[in-house]
């Protein structure tokens, strides 16, 4: 069977991953099947590096990474395909604005972890990603260097209303070069505007040698919107909000439901169409 799809870029945690954080047997085996069958299949995530590693032992992937929701690709062994960091005045205004906000903060430099509370989000966040991490408050004496050396992302971390009325408030972001969007309802992320999962997914398909209409990707959440646009098939999971649904070309199962290997099966011709309807290319016109 020729595969239509080549590549296959999944999000993961709310899509991959099922609500325990982990990759269920039967995703694990339907992307076997997947790599089997010829398509390379590899994760794109918010995440950084250090905060996939006990997921790529088990998926044993050998091609590059998107990771810091487009900012970085990389390679499962860390070396560095492509990186773009936040302009030094974006990355300035960003962090400041938080402290007076008086919200909590991550911010990712160099691959080390920063934050100005140190409180149970932090924490939580930080079993998660084991980086090496300094607790700065609210910079003084140090936020200027970080912004001078390169700041991959700044996140805000907060109630869920209360990261609607941080995003609201940054209607104006790509003014001064930064895109913000949400990842989770928690989590307010503020990237350099050139950076998105759909560009590094486009670059990434060029490094490969593979065009991006032959490309298939999955999420569940905003910062996944981009990528379920410029990947050839833009598969939103069931679980997915409202708004990634309605730019998706079809809906899979939840990630409960182990939709990505439900739709990978699919693909390869070894199961049912786990969804009702697609909509070829819809999110593309």
């Amino acid at each position: 069977m020729e595969l239509k799809y080549k590549l296959a870029a999944s999000d993961m945690d709310g899509t991959l991953l099922d609500d325990g954080c982990n990759i269920t047997d039967e995703n694990l085996a339907a992307i076997r099947a997947a790599e089997a069958a010829g398509m390379i299949f590899t994760i794109s995530t918010g995440r950084a590096l250090c905060a996939l590693e006990r997921y790529l032992a088990v998926l044993d992937i050998t091609a590059p990474i998107i990771t810091y929701n487009g900012a970085m690709i990389v390679r499962p062994d860390g070396q560095i395909l492509y990186s773009r960091s936040m302009s030094e005045s974006a990355a300035l205004r960003v962090w400041r604005d938080g402290v007076r906000a008086d919200t909590t903060m991550i911010l990712w430099s160099g691959n080390r972890l920063y934050s100005n509370k140190d409180n149970d989000i932090v924490r939580r966040y930080r079993i998660m990603s084991p980086a090496p991490y300094r607790l700065i408050g609210d910079g003084t004496g140090i936020i200027e260097t970080l912004a001078h050396d390169g700041v991959t992302k700044i996140l805000y971390c907060d109630m869920p209303e209360r990261i609607e009325e941080l995003r609201l408030a940054k209607a104006d972001c790509a003014d001064y070069g930064v895109t913000c969007f949400k990842s989770k309802p928690e989590y307010l992320e503020n990237v350099d505007s050139g950076v998105s999962k759909g560009a590094a997914l486009a670059r990434l398909c060029e490094l490969l040698d593979i065009p991006v209409s032959a490309s298939v990707a999955f999420g569940d959440e905003a910062n996944d919107i981009e990528m379920l646009r410029t990947a050839g098939l833009g598969v939103a999971m069931g679980n997915a909000t409202d708004t990634v649904k309605s730019i998706a070309d079809t809906v899979t199962l939840t990630n409960e439901q182990n939709g990505v290997g439900a739709m990978l099966r699919y693909l390869v011709g070894i199961g049912p169409a786990p969804c009702m309807t697609f909509y070829p290319n819809r999110s593309k016109r």
